[in-house]
């Protein structure tokens, strides 16, 4: 039996394919703000902050380190597409940002709680060494099994989750504030009429 022959994915399939992860990245952020808003309106009180709501941020977070992984390595792609080689040399450059402005204002058509999760991470002032989207793919791999061994949901201390709850809450919004950042960027590699940058992976 003769061996189905590879075709690679055309300009538009990986433009739809990338527009289909961004909208789920989308879908992934909003959950996660809604959370953020219960807990806010609130007044911060843990005691309105669910099981169910606990369980569904971890879930949250695998479901966008997940997406990003695919968002990166279309169809197996990776080392071919041309997007991934135009952020690796833009990479290579080192380029070093102070203000993320404009990211701040997409991030706040979802909620002022992604913005200020952004604001936490800068002040941080987080040392990233990154050298190619090929090594950021790695990493979300190595993430994603790293954290299903320590927030098995059979397993993961509820309690100890209540009471930093604020702290894991900004990491939650950071991971799908980023996830959705880097997918919304990403599309404007197809769009002649948009300027294609790579600042958003550095969040």
């Amino acid at each position: 039996m003769s061996k189905k022959k590879y075709r690679e994915p055309s300009k538009f399939t990986l433009e739809n394919d990338r527009s289909i992860h961004l909208a789920n990245a989308q879908n992934h952020l909003r959950s996660v703000t809604r959370i953020a808003r219960k807990f806010n309106e609130n007044n911060y009180d843990i005691n309105k902050i669910t099981y169910r709501d606990v369980g569904e941020l971890f879930t949250l977070t695998d479901k966008c380190s997940d997406t990003l992984r695919k968002y990166i390595n279309l169809r197996n792609y990776m080392d071919k597409d041309q997007m991934v080689r135009h952020i690796n040399s833009d990479l290579r450059n080192s380029p070093s940002y102070t203000t993320f402005d404009q990211e701040k204002t997409w991030l706040n058509r979802f909620d002022t709680s992604c913005v200020l999760s952004c604001d936490v991470f800068i002040q941080k002032q987080v040392q990233i060494n990154l050298q190619s989207i090929q090594e950021l793919y790695r990493n979300i791999i190595t993430f994603r099994s790293e954290f299903g061994r320590t927030y098995d949901r059979n397993n993961f201390d509820y309690q100890l989750i209540k009471e930093r709850f604020q702290e894991y809450l900004n990491e939650v919004l950071q991971i799908a504030s980023g996830t959705g950042l880097v997918c919304e960027d990403g599309l404007k590699y197809y769009n002649s009429s948009s300027v294609f940058y790579t600042r958003s992976i550095w969040l």
